[in-house]
């Protein structure tokens, strides 16, 4: 037996979406938090944020707290847009993807690097993990609203301890999230064509079913590419051995 959701509009609950339209959301939106979106050749988007910016993070380093009983592995980043640079641990990011994640309920955030439970001071480790994280931040910093959220600003300006626990309760306590985020978006004025859109949505559904069995087959045909270059698993090899035997 397979349980089904028959609810088609689970998802709109869920984002609090059917809170929004029927109007159960109401809260005062100051300019600063609106979010604007521009008509463009290809439809509405994103309006491009006005001040583009770049980060980088360094070689991570080895660091130690309590005295030296616990250790830690610290990120050092810096900004083009202010020059600043910020020490962050992992978790720091870790927060920082739950916050945007929670704020932004239309906007696609991609997951961080995995947490490790061992080996997380191992170079190979480390330089896998800081490759991951530059491409993180390299997404984050090329898109036109999540660049410009002040929970990411806070994260990459902030070297004050007191400070940063200050900003990031501030976050925590967002009110524009969930169905109120909808109130924050700043539309044109001008009128869209229902067939259209319509139109529009139907092809990024079948587009997004599409990719989904795509990446599938592509994970699937990577992971046995992997396992025909490593060889089998330690277990495999007796149970294949026996089988051999039968012949």
């Amino acid at each position: 037996m397979v349980s089904r959701n028959l609810n088609r509009f689970s998802t709109f609950v869920k984002l609090d979406v059917e809170a929004f339209i029927m109007g159960e959301e109401a809260s005062f939106v100051k300019d600063g938090d609106k979010i604007r979106v521009a008509a463009s050749s290809h439809g509405p988007e994103w309006q491009e944020n006005p001040y583009p910016f770049a980060c980088s993070i360094d070689e991570p380093i080895k660091q130690t707290k309590f005295k030296g009983i616990k250790s830690y592995i610290s990120y050092c980043l810096v900004s083009s847009h202010t020059q600043c640079l910020v020490n962050r641990h992992y978790k720091h990011f870790d927060w920082l993807y739950s916050r945007l994640v929670e704020k932004f309920p239309v906007i696609s955030v991609p997951h961080i690097v995995e947490k490790q439970a061992t080996g997380c001071f191992e170079e190979d480790f480390s330089s896998k993990r800081k490759k991951g994280l530059n491409l993180w931040m390299n997404h984050m910093t090329s898109h036109p609203v999540l660049a410009r959220c002040d929970a990411f600003q806070h994260f990459l300006t902030c070297n004050d301890e007191k400070a940063w626990k200050q900003g990031k309760r501030k976050a925590e306590k967002d009110d524009m999230v969930g169905g109120n985020f909808f109130l924050t978006l700043s539309t044109p004025q001008s009128p869209l064509d229902l067939q259209e859109v319509e139109s529009r949505v139907d092809g990024f559904k079948t587009f997004t079913k599409r990719m989904d069995e795509s990446v599938f087959q592509l994970s699937h045909t990577a992971e046995f590419a992997r396992k025909q270059v490593v060889g089998p698993p330690s277990g495999e090899v007796p149970i294949a051995t026996a089988l051999a035997a039968l012949v």
